[in-house]
């Protein structure tokens, strides 16, 4: 009994935390996309909701090796993780570039090339600075997570153990790091270095080296887990202080924040597998992240046609800026709630079905 409610816990805990990061980025962008006004109480929301991107990045690394691992060295396994990935990623998104092919020329008058669309149904598209953003708005994030599926694999095979795994978060650091730095002063394309492959690589190793200490405690007898996670837990509060208090002098090492933000989500992710606190874990959170894909995919574009509606109530006098942003993060919510259930059931769903059933036909690796 114990040991199944042991591993439970990672499934609804990391659901939630999906949830969590998808819900701070709609946040963050109906706020960023129509630049709404927000008083000085509410200026995290810029300043930190930002942040649910490379969670999104440090968890989906500890998901892969989660449903992964157990498979490496058998028959087709890395055929059978290409399959997977392709079929999660792939069908929402090419939907929603048609959905944007459509919709450009109609609203703005202007059509997408087509290279564009080429690079885009490859997903090669971060490798080309200006075209890095995707058709599909926000899309430069699955541009930077198929690459990384890409060499994942390798990764899974090379690297087996925590010292190993550090190592290659220490390596990687210093390479992103210094990537970053050159392609900002070398690249004259505003955000790309943010949103490179080489700029976000180094983030999803904090994914791997979670899972190598999460596996590690699993061993732990039950009392050693209370105590790691009451550890973990005072650290988590700790890690989050002190990159708060000392975002200056990091500033001034890192160019980007995520490379040491990075240990506050390994630790998110620690203390809701060992220990999930209603808080964080629950049916409302779990829900929006089983619909995190599509609401990250839908929100933007319903964010932007909803500027009427917030321009009114940013526009009514008896409402401070404060009170008509909770309001417009509301509505944008109650829009794009149903329509990551009907993009989650009739396409999302039905690519994961297919190619769990092509697995089973095909590979017999399941």
């Amino acid at each position: 009994m114990k040991m199944t409610s042991v591993m439970c816990r990672p499934l609804t805990g990391l659901t939630s935390l999906r949830g969590i990061a998808a819900l701070l980025i709609l946040v963050f962008h109906t706020h960023g996309i129509l630049g709404l006004k927000l008083p000085d109480e509410l200026l995290f929301v810029k300043n930190y909701f930002g942040l649910g991107v490379p969670i999104f990045f440090v968890i989906s690394a500890f998901s892969l090796y989660l449903s992964t691992t157990r498979r490496i060295g058998t028959e087709n396994w890395i055929k059978a993780f290409y399959v997977r990935r392709f079929m999660r990623v792939a069908p929402l998104f090419y939907f929603m570039c048609l959905v944007y092919i459509i919709y450009i020329p109609l609203r703005f008058g202007v059509f997408i090339d087509w290279k564009d669309v080429l690079l885009n149904i490859t997903f090669m598209y971060n490798l080309f600075p200006g075209k890095h953003e995707s058709i599909v708005w926000a899309g430069w994030t699955l541009g930077v997570e198929m690459l990384f599926y890409i060499v994942l694999p390798v990764i899974m095979l090379k690297v087996k153990s925590i010292r190993g795994t550090l190592l290659l978060l220490m390596t990687s650091l210093i390479v992103s790091n210094y990537l970053f730095g050159y392609i900002s002063d070398n690249v004259n394309v505003p955000g790309y270095s943010y949103m490179s492959f080489a700029g976000s690589f180094s983030i999803f190793i904090y994914g791997i080296l979670t899972y190598r200490i999460y596996e590690h405690s699993k061993g732990k007898s039950e009392r050693h887990r209370n105590v790691f996670s009451v550890v973990c837990y005072f650290l988590l509060a700790a890690s989050i202080y002190v990159c708060v208090v000392f975002y200056k002098p990091f500033s001034e090492i890192f160019y980007n924040r995520s490379y040491y933000w990075g240990v506050v989500f390994m630790l998110l992710i620690l203390t809701q597998c060992l220990r999930p606190v209603a808080l964080l874990d629950n049916v409302v959170f779990r829900r929006c992240g089983d619909l995190s894909f599509s609401i990250y995919l839908v929100h933007p574009l319903v964010i932007y046609n909803l500027a009427p509606i917030y321009n009114y109530f940013y526009s009514v006098e008896s409402f401070s800026s404060g009170f008509s942003f909770l309001i417009c993060c509301v509505i944008t919510f109650g829009f794009v709630y149903p329509l990551s259930i009907i993009l989650n059931r009739f396409i999302e769903s039905k690519g994961v079905y297919v190619s769990e059933s092509y697995l089973r036909n095909k590979l017999c690796a399941v």
